[in-house]
């Protein structure tokens, strides 16, 4: 056995692994000693897929301090010195082939910390790895693994509205304050936006049909349908042919993914049996992130009545889901903390101007009704960040089309008199703060133009969507409407590359005298002028505004 040099590493203290620090996996003679008769540690086994991992070298990607387990319990329950290691998954080869891709739970006492990333192999064994089984003794059918055994090596979780908690989540860097201000405002968001959907809702839509199994294979790419598609396909569990959406899965609406691999069957957490599993698939980038401090990192299972398949060229690769995603400014990762403080001063923002400005939502809400009708409401798919599809929030400003009506050539006779009032206002933009609470828009950004627009850019114009759109931005303060299209896509452009805390403070001053004083903003749009083919009559729903 081949050793590193003395000094070069230490045994961890419990408690003491934070994400980033580097490690070494003890060889496996060492690890089998720490082992019971169950091939466990405080009840969470070794599994033999990690016995190939031994001597190698890796980084602590969390401390897995919480899990979910199924059946689902709330609070999530505590897991006790352990880490996951950055890319270590499951891939079930001596499990039945179970094709979930779990994380891997690593317990502190089978790591040694070590000051340096050294050669990937440390200690090469000169015996043959020890023979660990995948099945119970009693029972070779039904399978033993970390995934099986989680409630007997987990405890219960405390209870969610005791903070110390969320101290130890920031301590150990399982969040950054604002990661854990945007976890707590996701699920109301969800929320609002089912309240804001049936507020826009013109009557109840008929079941929709499921377009079932699409054959979809590895490196295909995909959009994930909306909300509205998707909820038409779930039973009263909220599932589909016995497989749950929910939760994240939300977030991924409109996105566009492409094929990790198809998934053909799983190992049943609660039984330990093999499942075979129809018309799912696992897409890139698509894990359920940390939610409440869960460290298990789980690939969402998609059914293919939930996706439909896109052309290469039309889809954007998203970033992969994780801690943070350096380039969403289109700059490099060392101005993640930056990102994160306007992530910070987008949640403040627009939740105390949703408080403040109640009064005028309330008002402005009470005289579209009276003047419009209902739906209150105008809402639209605009492309966000990386092209994401999101759900756009306005106040409605304009009758429907009618028959014969090319929608973009008749804003000035479907606009009405408190349409006209609210757009050179920007009255109509304030239900867009949903969006910010969301972390669909930021405060300040390029604004979110037509989907019909994401084809005809130039490779540069695209970078646009290299951050969340904003309700304001650096195009909207030097002209918007009186400046031609294409300049108004160079600054965005611009905004994305010299993009400051204090560039938007600076934009957020100068809008608020814009608005005060009604400058750059036009109440409807000449949209030939755009320079890019649009669609005709029957396109677009109610009214549709471009900027």
């Amino acid at each position: 056995m081949t050793h590193a040099s003395a000094g070069q590493f230490q045994m961890p203290h419990r408690g003491s692994l934070v994400p980033g620090a580097w490690v070494e996996v003890l060889p496996a003679s060492e690890i089998l000693q720490t082992l019971d008769g169950d091939q466990s540690l405080e009840g969470l086994p070794f599994m033999p897929e990690m016995l190939p991992y031994c001597g190698r070298r890796f980084r602590v990607g969390l401390r897995a301090e919480r899990t979910c387990v199924h059946p689902p319990e709330f609070p999530f329950r505590r897991l006790q010195n352990s880490v996951t290691l950055q890319g270590l998954r499951c891939n079930g080869s001596l499990h039945g082939d179970c094709q979930l891709g779990c994380m891997f739970f690593w317990k502190e006492t089978w790591l040694r910390r070590v000051t340096a990333r050294s050669p990937a192999e440390i200690h090469v064994e000169d015996e043959p790895p020890p023979a660990l089984r995948a099945t119970r003794e009693s029972s070779p059918d039904v399978y033993f693994c970390q995934a099986t055994a989680l409630r007997r090596a987990t405890q219960p979780g405390e209870a969610f509205w005791r903070p110390g908690q969320y101290l130890r989540l920031l301590k150990v860097r399982t969040f950054t304050p604002s990661e854990l201000l945007a976890m707590f405002a996701r699920p109301g968001g969800r929320k609002m936006g089912r309240i804001l959907s049936s507020v826009c809702r013109r009557h109840s839509a008929a079941k929709a049909p499921s377009d079932g199994e699409i054959g979809l294979q590895p490196g295909e790419w995909v959009e994930v349908k909306s909300r509205e598609e998707i909820l038409q396909t779930l039973d009263a569990q909220r599932m589909h042919k016995g497989l749950a959406f929910g939760g994240d899965m939300y977030e991924h609406c409109g996105r566009r993914l492409r094929v990790l691999k198809r998934v053909d069957r799983i190992i049943v957490e609660g039984t330990g049996r093999l499942r075979p599993v129809r018309d799912t698939v696992i897409l890139e980038g698509s894990i359920c992130d940390r939610y409440f401090g869960c460290a298990r990192g789980m690939p969402f299972l998609w059914r293919e009545a939930w996706l439909r398949r896109v052309e290469p060229q039309l889809a954007v690769d998203p970033p992969a889901s994780g801690r943070s995603s350096p380039g969403e400014s289109g700059v490099t990762a060392g101005r993640t903390w930056a990102l994160a403080a306007k992530r910070g001063v987008d949640l403040v923002g627009a939740a105390t101007a949703t408080i403040l400005l109640s009064p005028v939502l309330a008002w402005t809400a009470v005289a579209v009704a009276a003047s419009e009708g209902l739906p209150i409401l105008f809402r639209h798919q605009r492309p966000g960040l990386h092209e994401k599809r999101f759900i756009l929030y306005k106040f409605r400003t304009m009758r429907p089309p009618r028959r014969g009506e090319v929608w973009y050539m008749t804003d000035e006779q479907r606009i009405s008199r408190l349409g006209r009032f609210l757009r050179s206002t920007s009255l109509d933009e304030l239900p867009e703060l949903w969006n910010v609470l969301r972390g669909d828009m930021s405060l300040v950004g390029p604004r979110p133009l037509l989907t019909e627009y994401l084809d005809k850019y130039t490779r540069d114009e695209r970078r646009r969507h290299d951050m969340r759109p904003g309700i304001t931005g650096w195009a909207a303060v030097k002209g918007r409407h009186i400046l031609k299209f294409e300049d108004r896509l160079k600054l965005d452009v611009w905004y994305v590359d010299h993009w400051s805390l204090r560039l938007d403070l600076k934009i957020l001053a100068l809008t608020v005298g814009q608005v005060l004083r009604r400058t750059g903003v036009s109440a409807t749009q000449d949209l030939e002028k755009v320079g890019f083919p649009l669609p005709g009559v029957g396109d677009r729903p109610l009214d549709v505004d471009a900027s």
